[in-house]
């Protein structure tokens, strides 16, 4: 079995969620939230692209961004097209685990699964809601994508092997 660095999945799993009981002594429970049984099958999952990770990152904050003017603007179209954006992401050009240190990889590999799962999750929450004029609702849903992001940023940005 896979070393994983439990500390920084433990700390990503708190900041990003409020799970009630996650037991960490079992080295499969992220299967558990994402459909895929591993990175390397939700990377096959997904269209390749020629953009390097942060630019898909930059893309995913671009997305956002239109998702928050539509907010601000109450234009559920707007924020749809955002969500699409991001739902159907393709992968970077390298394998996405290549931007962080060999002794943390694993640990990313396994967040990648939690991460894109709670990703897609939170996209089909903030298309419930756009099926109601509460707009108020609708800002906290996505406002709870936000949450996921930067937890996920947080965790790993000081991780990356080109800061």
């Amino acid at each position: 079995m896979k070393k994983i660095n439990l500390k920084i999945l433990l700390i990503s799993l708190i900041s990003s969620t409020q799970l009630n009981c996650v037991q960490l002594n079992q080295a499969d429970f992220l299967v558990h939230y994402h459909p895929h049984k591993n990175v390397q099958e939700l990377v096959k999952s997904k269209e390749k692209s020629d953009l390097s990770y942060k630019e898909l990152m930059q893309q995913f904050g671009r997305a956002y961004s239109m998702i928050q003017k539509g907010v601000i603007e109450q234009d559920k179209v707007t924020i749809e097209i955002g969500l699409d954006s991001i739902d159907t992401h393709p992968v970077p050009k390298e394998k996405p685990w290549s931007i962080i240190s060999k002794d943390n990889q694993e640990a990313f590999k396994a967040s990648l699964l939690y991460y894109d799962n709670q990703l897609h999750n939170n996209i089909i929450d903030i298309k419930e809601s756009l099926k109601t004029n509460n707009w108020i609702l609708i800002n906290q849903k996505v406002f709870d994508l936000s949450n996921q992001c930067i937890s996920c940023h947080m965790t790993w940005k000081d991780n990356t092997l080109n800061n």
